[in-house]
């Protein structure tokens, strides 16, 4: 350990070696521009892959970059050139392992930026489901913050490959390098706390820039907000993908300069300096156990997020006496449930109800699925990993829609009930009461058209003639929620400055709570794309 505790003595800061990280982290910024361009024929192209390259791409030019600064930059000052040669040969005698350790480490690194992000966020996600703060979460922060919080966490994880590359510089054998690291990591935490403090108060900062970014998106993106010639919407995406190209890169390499900086003390070592009488022993059992428990931790919450596993608030509330109040406790117990909800049209010819559009919503789980008229193909499949219509996309890969979060995108703006009756209808009166089931009715005309649009009378101007209005709705006192109802208005207008003339509709709802939805045979079994967004947008 004697030999590890050498390797971490802290040195004064060379500002050679940030001038190349600032350097090489130009390099990899633009790798990472490239990447997608040239794998664009592997790859469909579509979120979330082009930034996932920029993450997952290994930091070979900081690597070998930073490698030949490293021995120049723990030289004295008096700097003996031989000695500078000396290094810098040492460097180039052992490419091949600076090329295992940028692959292999950066793997690594990766995983362990996953890691934490699970470890972290599902705790917070999932309390923050539990006060009910906000179901679904905005848009932006689904699709965002994952790509943000995977890439911080890789930066704090790249603490022990650093560390492994500082080793391999001074002269250590990979193999060796990695021994020692690991051994020091388990039984010494401490020794690596510089490093690691350094690596999480970089993050700190990126996170608080991170976060800022991600405001602005939501706020412009739900705005027309306009940048001189470029829509508010492409704006932020575009920085979005600029910050996360050269950012990740950046700090990748900053990373590696902190190490060398902190760690890279003394001179570059001669073969004889770097025989040890042995490394150090790897408490196997110790490090075992840690693995155990990290492993099954990580699984743990893999598991909650791939399962959807999250509180959800779907108890009833009591109906209270008053009928306005009762109608909107009915309407959002029933809106909170896992339910089916049907709306058509009432044939005048034969009475019976001609369906247009029934929609499945399972709040649970995050599914959502749809129906056009009577068909029992889907119109629409949304979870938080796929966007599904049964059409054509213009601009997205196939017919199949695309892998998206579409339930989040599809709840942003509501629950998506077409000809719904408003939840802010009033007015109502209680005409009947049975066992179990409670009838309310609408009759004023200004009443009735709100329940049944949302707007008011005055579209039709001053001359409008209601010929026909009503409207019942039944509420299930067993269950709290509502039944259906029913709703009838019929209205003229001969003013000609009115924005509409007529509005003649009966129509019918219908209601059915706790309800599974299934996935559909016609969306096709999950691909990678779509398990991703299921594990990150929990």
């Amino acid at each position: 350990m004697s030999a590890l505790s050498g390797t971490l003595r802290p040195t004064m800061p060379d500002d050679r070696v940030f001038a190349a990280a600032a350097v090489v982290a130009l390099l990899e910024g633009i790798v990472r521009l490239v990447l997608p361009v040239i794998s664009a024929p592997l790859i469909d192209g579509s979120w979330p892959w082009p930034p996932l390259l920029a993450i997952l791409w290994p930091p070979v030019i900081a690597v070998f970059g930073l490698a030949f600064v490293a021995p120049i930059a723990r030289e004295t000052r008096t700097e003996i050139v031989d000695e500078q040669g000396e290094g810098v040969a040492l460097v180039q005698r052992r490419l091949p392992a600076f090329a295992s350790l940028a692959v292999v480490g950066h793997a690594v690194a990766v995983v362990g930026g996953i890691a934490l992000f699970l470890l972290v966020d599902t705790p917070v996600r999932y309390a923050l489901y539990a006060t009910g703060t906000s179901d679904p979460l905005p848009l932006a922060l689904v699709v965002y913050a994952p790509i943000f919080a995977i890439a911080l966490g890789t930066i704090v994880a790249w603490a022990l490959p650093a560390a492994v590359f500082v080793r391999v510089v001074r002269g250590d054998g990979i193999v060796e390098g990695t021994r020692t690291v690991i051994a020091t990591a388990v039984t010494a935490p401490r020794a690596f706390a510089p490093l690691v403090a350094r690596q999480v108060g970089l993050v700190a900062v990126l996170g608080v820039l991170a976060v800022g970014l991600l405001w602005w998106l939501d706020a412009t993106a739900r705005s027309d907000l306009e940048f001189g010639s470029i829509d508010g919407t492409v704006l932020p995406l575009a920085v979005v993908g600029l910050a996360i190209v050269f950012v990740t890169a950046a700090f990748l390499s900053a990373s590696l300069a902190a190490a060398v900086d902190r760690f890279g003390s003394g001179h570059a070592r001669s073969s004889a300096e770097s025989a040890w009488s042995g490394p150090p022993a790897v408490p196997i059992v110790r490090l075992a156990l840690v693995l155990l428990v990290l492993t099954a931790l990580v699984a743990a919450a893999g598991a909650v997020r791939m399962d959807e596993v999250r509180p959800v608030d779907a108890e009833p509330e009591p109906l209270p006496d008053d009928p306005d109040e009762l109608y909107a406790t009915a309407y959002d117990n029933t809106d909170r449930s896992d339910h089916e909800y049907t709306h058509g049209f009432m044939d005048p010819e034969d009475g019976t109800m001609e369906q247009a559009h029934r929609v499945r919503i399972d709040r649970t789980d995050r599914q959502v699925v749809s129906y056009v008229g009577e068909s029992d193909e889907p119109s629409g499949y949304y979870t938080n990993g796929r966007f599904y219509e049964n059409t054509v996309f213009p601009g997205y890969p196939d017919e199949d829609g695309m892998v998206a979060p579409g339930y989040t995108a599809l709840m942003q703006d509501g629950t998506p009930k077409a000809g719904e009756p408003s939840p802010d209808a009033e007015n109502w009166t209680v005409i009947e009461e049975r066992d179990d089931e409670i009838v309310l009715e609408l009759t004023d005309p200004e009443d009735v058209f709100f329940a049944m649009t949302g707007s008011d009378l005055e579209q039709f101007g001053d001359e409008a003639e209601v010929h026909d209005s009503w409207g019942r709705m039944t509420v299930d006192t067993d269950r709290n929620t509502l039944v259906g109802g029913e709703f009838r208005f019929n209205v003229t207008s001969t003013d000609d400055s009115a924005a509409n003339s007529e509005y003649d509709v009966h129509g019918v709802v219908e209601y059915e709570v706790d309800i599974d939805v299934e996935r559909p045979d016609e969306v096709g079994s999950p691909t990678t794309g779509e398990l991703y967004w299921r594990l990150v947008a929990y």
